[in-house]
């Protein structure tokens, strides 16, 4: 029976931090906020749950939540050529493919992460698809607990790859049997050794050699 290899999305599979840094110095140009408008360095700012970033600037208000998701789509209209596959990703999945099940577990928008992996050409890998719609975000398992339930796994047979601390703490919280962090998306490598990854790895090409060792170990 295979095991399972389970991602996260921004940052791990696409390189997202361009596109990501427009919308959020876009939302501070009109909502006024200094922050997000002269957000030269954003990655150890952002946090995985988006929600908590935005209240980290004082965003609680529903209304202004649903008015910086516009903001979002808005701009991921006009701008997705922006969000592209790391090198060396599109062959990893594929090589991936072979040898496990394949899941994706997302703290942003289900719907937008299908349109552009299907543009990109490697939806069809994927076995499972999770983004926002369960309401609990990353760091909460549920994602993850979901994604092991719908592949017919136990989580103790899933490795999971994420680029930020909440990646971590929610593959840790849903006991998967191990986590590679990776240091080439939001999160800085000292942010993430914080958290005591299984794993650390710095680049694609790295992670594909993780990878290959969780087949042999599998």
């Amino acid at each position: 029976m295979k095991s399972a290899l389970v991602f996260d999305y921004d940052g791990v599979l696409v390189d997202s931090l361009p596109f990501m840094q427009k919308v959020y110095n876009e939302i501070g140009k009109r909502l006024d906020i200094p922050e997000f408008r002269n957000l030269k360095n954003p990655v150890d700012f952002f946090d995985g749950n988006y929600r908590v970033t935005l209240q980290k600037v004082g965003i609680s208000d529903e209304k202004e939540v649903d008015m910086v998701r516009g903001i979002y789509h808005e701009l991921l209209i006009n701008h997705n050529t922006m969000i592209p596959l790391f090198p060396g990703i599109k062959e990893l999945l594929y090589d991936a493919k072979d040898h496990f099940k394949l899941g994706l577990v997302s703290n942003n928008i289900k719907s937008e992460i299908e349109h552009n992996l299907e543009k990109l050409g490697v939806l069809g890998l994927f076995d499972f698809v999770a983004g926002d719609e369960y309401g609990a975000l990353k760091p909460d398992p549920t994602q993850i607990l979901k994604c092991a339930e719908h592949l017919e796994i136990s989580p103790a047979r899933m490795t999971y790859v994420g680029d930020m601390t909440n990646d971590i703490i929610a593959a840790r919280n849903a006991k998967v049997n191990k986590m590679i962090a990776v240091t080439y998306g939001y999160h800085s490598s000292g942010l993430l050794l914080h958290e005591n990854p299984d794993i650390l790895v710095n680049s694609v090409s790295e992670l594909r050699r993780a990878i290959q060792k969780r087949k042999l170990d599998a």
